[in-house]
């Protein structure tokens, strides 16, 4: 591999030494879920993950960053911290 090619993944966060997939996958979705408001709407009013990915399934959507919301990769435990942290921040307790 390249320096320029290193730095493009790199840039395109695609690059991730160290992480084992899931680990690599959850951090995709939990990024994706930040970088679009959206997401971060629904995350902020869900209980945990998989009340997120059921309201999302209305609108359709199965997964983002390439992933699908059901990929047994997921940690679904880190998805739940994680989406109970954003729902804590929303009622001001994060």
């Amino acid at each position: 591999m390249t320096i320029s090619e290193y730095k493009k993944l790199q840039k395109n966060d695609t690059l991730m030494i160290g992480l084992d997939v899931s680990e690599e996958k959850t951090n995709r979705v939990i990024n994706r879920i930040l970088e679009v408001d959206n997401f971060q709407n629904v995350a902020c009013y869900c209980a945990d993950f998989s009340e997120f990915v059921e309201e999302l399934a209305e609108w359709g959507v199965d997964g983002c960053a390439k992933v699908d919301f059901d990929d047994a990769d997921l940690d679904i435990a880190k998805l739940d911290r994680f989406i109970k942290s954003e729902n804590g921040y929303i009622r001001g307790e994060g």
